[in-house]
């Protein structure tokens, strides 16, 4: 569905956008340009009020409000510069050259390992399906909250795929990635095809924010670390909306706490050229308020950075040692009354 009306979308061909919209086209961001036919893809998803089409690229839809093919004559432009579209715009080079590296060569790339660690694992939440490095415990929690996956119908939200792969493994019916990088999109798709799941696996490019799809539709939402680069008042209604009765959200979150920011100051921060506002009770409060129930799961309040520091000067230990070091950090951080400031955070809700 359109993201921003809601409307309904419906597939066609590149004469008919033509024939809708006139013949001058252009996007709706507000730096667009005239498109040139030639630039004008052969299908789009046209609104059902025919004012706007969405281009397909690579068999993609492109649902970002911004990409809407509109009429020239059409005012009130969007300005990607401003919210909620300024940080997906700000960091599409970055995250989309990430990917595209990474399709250079599938099989060797560190989410096909990650997801191939899984294939022969036992059943879905255990260790074996654990990838985030520094944040495995938040990450066991989120896993463990929206087990099982068998015949559910679950969304990756921001990304490469590696979750919403690693949820067809473990027996989903149907699985998506919404993620504003075209080439983010790409990438999972061809990784859902590596594995064989790919005639269940979907990937469209928008954000969360805006999600452009029907409600009601997911038994499962996750995000691995990427809720904290949106405007939370308005991604959290939108989960809640997509989400069926009883449905489940978690994700994985880096928590403003003091080691953070001792941490950011004195090693920097972890990715160059990318944003980081870091969650914290202010951004958190929306999920409580949507969400008839929701928790917050601290982890690492002593160890997260300095581990973080270590793998930035070339030492990492294995993910079992992080685990063990992490679980006594958190028996130490809550007999201190402490876990609060720990800097890891699984976010929960139903």
């Amino acid at each position: 569905m359109c993201p921003v009306t809601g409307v309904s979308l419906v597939e066609v061909e590149r004469n008919e956008v033509f024939g809708a919209l006139g013949e001058r086209v252009g996007r709706l961001a507000a730096n667009r340009v005239d498109v040139r036919t030639h630039e004008v893809p052969e299908k789009a998803l046209m609104r059902s009020d025919q004012r706007g089409a969405y281009p397909i690229v690579h068999g993609i839809p492109i649902l970002l409000a911004p990409e809407m093919l509109v009429s020239v004559d059409r005012g009130n432009l969007i300005d990607t510069d401003r919210d909620p579209y300024r940080e997906a715009y700000e960091e599409m080079d970055f995250y989309n050259a990430v990917a595209e590296r990474a399709q250079s060569d599938v099989s060797n790339s560190d989410a096909y390992k990650m997801v191939s660690a899984v294939v022969n694992a036992g059943s879905f939440s255990g260790p074996d399906w654990l990838d985030a490095t520094y944040d495995g415990a938040s990450q066991a929690d989120a896993y463990g909250f929206i087990s099982p996956m068998k015949g559910m119908v679950a969304l990756q939200l921001g990304g490469a795929g590696i979750h919403a792969v690693k949820f067809l493994l473990a027996g989903a019916s149907e699985s998506w990635l919404l993620t504003p990088m075209l080439g983010e999109a790409m990438f999972a798709r061809e990784l859902a095809a590596a594995f064989g799941v790919e005639n269940k696996f979907r990937a469209i490019v928008g954000i969360a924010e805006e999600i452009p799809l029907r409600d009601s539709h997911f038994d499962r939402v996750y995000s691995g670390g990427c809720i904290h680069h949106t405007i939370t008042e308005r991604a959290f209604p939108e989960i809640r909306r997509v989400l069926k009765p009883h449905g489940k959200f978690a994700a994985i979150e880096p928590w403003r706490a003091p080691m953070y920011r001792a941490g950011i100051k004195l090693f920097g921060k972890r990715e160059r050229g990318v944003n980081c506002r870091p969650m914290e009770m202010g951004r958190a409060r929306e999920l409580f308020r949507i969400f008839d129930n929701a928790m917050v799961s601290h982890h690492g309040t002593f160890t997260r950075y300095p581990l973080i520091a270590l793998g930035k000067l070339g030492v990492r230990p294995g993910s079992q040692i992080i685990g063990r070091i992490t679980r006594f950090d958190d028996s130490l951080a809550s007999k201190a009354s402490l876990r609060k400031y720990g800097s890891s955070v699984a976010l929960l809700a139903e």
